[in-house]
């Protein structure tokens, strides 16, 4: 599945994957979200608007070294939302046929 998808939409699949985290947490996830060995989904951006912390596993490394700017979200987009929005990632996703 992840060979079908293009950067960034594979790094997000993953990440979802790898995080067991939805969609719109991953494309919320912020530089400052990634800290000390873990991924921090904070509690505006959880189902159960509870912060929620997942370790960096080798894996999880790998890909958000790929993926990490300097600053701001993992996934900028030129949008009013300042990110990549759950919609145009799982439009991107679907298999067309």
């Amino acid at each position: 599945m992840f060979g079908e998808l293009d950067a960034p939409y594979r790094a997000i699949s993953k990440i979802c994957y790898l995080t067991a985290g939805r969609i719109g947490e991953v494309v919320n996830l912020r530089v400052e979200h990634l800290r000390n060995g873990y991924v921090v989904f904070p509690v505006p951006n959880t189902k159960t608007n509870e912060t929620r912390k997942v370790v960096m596993s080798k894996p999880l490394q790998k890909v958000l070294a790929r993926v990490k700017p300097p600053a701001g979200y993992l996934f900028p987009s030129g949008s009013k939302t300042g990110h990549i929005t759950a919609r145009a990632a799982e439009k991107h996703g679907q298999v067309s046929g």
